[in-house]
């Protein structure tokens, strides 16, 4: 096994379409159980969630000199891998700025976090809590401290952690 994968597609049983992610070897980075022999950990490239996916059935997408900015709306050059981000990370973006300044599900918003951002997208809202879902946006992959790869919280506390941009651009 070659197990020097990174960023992969696959495509999954009874599926039509590609799947894409990131792959992590035999290093869990979020799922549950033992690996299976002869596949490896890859979390899912939009939400993160972690898969176990056969080797075999790995297609790999080199990293080309540099990056490309997936959540930059006039991105330019890129692979098939890199245009399935943007164009998630596009639709997403027009879902946001259709709420304007609204606190509501759809909104998406940024943190700094090293010497990138997180994003995040408030997937589910109920009067006191809510579902916040990270989204692999940046190349980097970055996480908020507290927020992780999303999760259920307060309202209020999400609502005062919101910085001051809701997108780079």
């Amino acid at each position: 096994m070659n197990h020097n994968h990174y960023r992969v597609a696959w495509l999954p049983p009874r599926g039509t379409r590609r799947q894409y992610g990131i792959c992590y070897g035999t290093i869990c980075n979020g799922g549950e159980g033992r690996l299976r022999p002869g596949n490896l950990w890859v979390d899912e490239v939009i939400r993160g969630t972690s898969l176990q996916i056969p080797e075999v059935d790995l297609i790999d997408f080199p990293l080309e000199a540099g990056w490309v900015s997936w959540d930059d709306p006039k991105m330019e050059g890129g692979d098939e891998f890199d245009h399935y981000v943007h164009d998630h990370y596009m639709k997403e973006l027009k879902a946001s700025e259709a709420n304007g300044t609204r606190f509501d599900v759809g909104s998406m918003f940024v943190l700094p976090v090293g010497d990138g951002c997180a994003y995040y997208v408030i997937d589910k809202m109920g009067k006191r809590t809510l579902e916040l879902g990270w989204r692999g946006y940046h190349p980097d992959r970055w996480v908020a401290p507290g927020f992780g790869h999303g999760g259920k919280f307060p309202v209020e506390i999400v609502h005062n952690m919101i910085p001051v941009r809701r997108s780079p651009w």
